[in-house]
């Protein structure tokens, strides 16, 4: 009671609270970094990369437990006891989890704290996958900035948990200085959640697994029956050239494959697969494309003789 009646605002307490908890994990991972550093000079490897561990550990990895951390803090202060607290946070761990699995929903933008994926490379590093890790990074930062404000507010000065209570305590803190951070952090986190939908799912196609096995299935239905069982050539020949840009992290391809017909009759259709995700021009004398099934990668052309 008495440490509540201190004349101090609740944020400081709020953002105590928090910085203890990343300072304890920081301490944790650190102590990884300087075993991994000792199993390297015991088996004889003096290449550190300090700026790798740095970067792996007390950055990805401690933002990822920096999630965890403000969901604890939000599942405490919404709880009247410590127990429930507990019980509370591993609820709403397991449900981030496993509910978007039931809803067949995988964006990572419903995911608390999940990053893209992404490749380390002595040749390139964590390029091109920076632009995506930071701007999650950042649409998760400002989400957690929300909650906490939202801790704050809510936070339990005294002896009162009854809801209705807090709740008109949690009206009467929104105002001022609070007031102009909680809707300029709204306003920034919609921003870049718009931009990161746009990326992930405008400019580039977004399938779940539920919707990749359905077009498995489709793959097999309406093109086993009727294209199984033609003819088809044969290929005998390849040639190909490769120029690769990695800078671009791109490739331009050209090549010759020589197909030859090996059964005993003439043959009229020539069905191709293009390669998914990449740019293809297909020119075929003789051959004109009768049909084009472009979301299971399937072309058919009829040729001509």
């Amino acid at each position: 009671d008495v440490f509540d009646a201190l004349p101090h605002p609740t944020w400081i307490m709020y953002t105590g609270k928090l910085l203890t908890l990343m300072l304890i994990v920081a301490v944790i991972l650190s102590i990884g970094v300087v075993s991994g550093v000792l199993t390297q000079v015991a088996m004889g490897y003096y290449r550190f990369q300090m700026s790798l561990y740095l970067t792996e550990l007390l950055g990805l990895d401690l933002f990822r437990m920096f999630c965890l951390m403000v969901l604890a803090m939000a599942a405490h202060v919404m709880a009247p006891n410590k127990y429930l607290g507990y019980f509370l946070f591993v609820l709403m761990v397991v449900a981030d989890t496993f509910l978007w699995i039931l809803l067949d929903v995988e964006s990572r933008l419903v995911n608390f704290g999940s990053l893209p994926d992404y490749t380390y490379s002595d040749l390139y590093q964590f390029a091109p996958f920076t632009p995506g890790l930071r701007a999650f990074v950042a649409y998760w930062l400002l989400f957690a900035a929300l909650v906490s404000i939202v801790g704050i507010l809510y936070w339990q000065r005294g002896r009162e948990t009854h809801v209705a209570a807090r709740l008109d305590e949690f009206r009467g803190r929104w105002r001022g200085a609070l007031r102009i951070t909680s809707l300029t952090v709204v306003v920034a986190w919609v921003i870049v959640a718009i931009w990161i939908r746009h990326n992930t799912q405008v400019l580039n196609q977004y399938l779940t697994v539920t919707q990749q096995e359905d077009l498995a299935e489709r793959y097999e239905k309406e093109l086993k029956g009727p294209y199984e069982p033609l003819s088809q050539p044969r290929v005998t020949e390849v040639k190909y050239e490769i120029d690769l840009m990695p800078e671009r992290r791109s490739m331009e391809l050209r090549g010759t494959q020589t197909l030859v017909n090996r059964d005993t009759v003439p043959q009229s259709e020539l069905c191709l697969n293009p390669a998914e995700g990449y740019e293809t021009t297909i020119q075929l004398e003789r051959g004109q494309l009768r049909e084009d099934l472009s979301d299971l990668n399937y072309q058919v052309y009829q040729l001509e003789p």
